[in-house]
């Protein structure tokens, strides 16, 4: 049986490539408007074709947060970077047709289904589950799937997790139908609880990531910072000091800055002959230029704002404001962070 978080790969990529599709059919049906009208239009699927644009975002987001690991991410993100349409739908046809990475990279059960995860207190099946609900397109069709796909044990076992979820408080309610659930109601303690869980991978992640994908909730956006900043700063905002976690996670972008080219102050470290240090490559097209134009302001930005908290008596600062700081810096960082130019 496919684990929850393996059906949600194939489930992200099923739908990015129907979406692709989708953005073909807006292309041909464009073509023909245009040919009914005397018009002849020879080029191929681009930033003018509805709905192109936000695939390639939804792809983005995808790759970085399911694919990283699979060895055509790095292809998937020079196609999205140039924005080749035939490139990205072929990567990831292929990537969905590649049994052995989901064979390979599949979480697997745990064998002792009583160990409990130390921040979680779910048993580590249930505490797997439980995210794969969250952050299922449907979950209704995730578990349809999974008990298609089920042997008698792994049937039962499943049946004991939904359970358990349900009587945690987690789930609010499912309805059955022909002995699999037609409907499930998850409650908000589930969301609050997978955006807690990825906080503590943040805490403790080693790795290099780039920006992470957010959960949203309405108008509540959880968001994941690069682990730099937060082991930098994170005893400042244990201890509610906002206005130092913000000067020191401004104070972090710009010693990255002047360890990549020698310069602290954004204008002089964004010269062109930095752009190999800090980009890996200089800009080949003007979009380009432009991407690497916005990093630079965003970095003068980030300037600006620490060099008004360094001359300034420190004072309280406003919570949700600081966060939004934190974040804004987080985002430089990453930008400056990678060798291959991606968006």
């Amino acid at each position: 049986m496919d684990t929850a978080q393996t059906l949600i790969k194939r489930e992200k990529l099923a739908a990015l490539i129907a979406a692709g599709n989708e953005v073909q059919q807006n292309h041909r049906d464009a073509v023909q408007r245009m040919s009914s009208s005397g018009i002849a239009y020879l080029g191929g699927v681009n930033e003018g074709t509805e709905g192109f644009d936000k695939w390639i975002g939804d792809v983005k987001i995808a790759s970085t947060r399911y694919f990283s690991d699979h060895p055509l991410s790095e292809d998937l993100s020079i196609a999205l970077f140039h924005k080749r349409y035939k490139e990205v739908m072929g990567l990831l046809e292929s990537m969905g047709n590649d049994e052995e990475y989901f064979c390979a990279t599949a979480p697997k059960a745990s064998a002792r289904p009583g160990i409990q995860l130390p921040a979680s207190g779910l048993p580590e099946n249930s505490h797997e589950l439980l995210l794969a609900l969250v952050e299922s397109d449907s979950p209704v069709n995730m578990l349809s799937e999974m008990f298609k796909q089920a042997s008698p044990r792994e049937d039962d076992e499943l049946r004991g997790v939904l359970r358990e979820l349900e009587e945690e408080g987690f789930i609010e309610k499912i309805q059955w139908a022909d002995n699999v659930p037609f409907l499930v109601t998850l409650n908000n303690k589930a969301r609050t609880y997978a955006s807690n869980s990825k906080l503590e991978e943040a805490d403790t992640a080693s790795s290099h990531i780039k920006v992470a994908p957010a959960v949203i909730d309405n108008n509540r956006i959880t968001i994941d910072i690069r682990p730099e900043i937060y082991e930098h700063i994170k005893s400042y905002l244990r201890n509610e000091d906002y206005f130092h976690a913000v000067e020191e996670a401004f104070k972090l972008v710009r010693e990255l800055l002047c360890e990549l080219t020698g310069f602290e102050q954004a204008h002089k470290a964004f010269a062109e002959e930095n752009y190999q240090k800090i980009f890996g490559h200089s800009p080949s097209t003007d979009q380009e230029k432009n991407f690497f134009e916005g990093v630079k302001f965003l970095n003068m930005a980030i300037q600006n704002f620490r060099n008004e908290k360094a001359h300034t008596p420190a004072s309280p600062l406003d919570r949700n404001l600081a966060l939004h700081y934190v974040i804004l810096a987080s985002l430089a960082y990453d930008l400056i962070s990678r060798s291959d130019g991606g968006e």
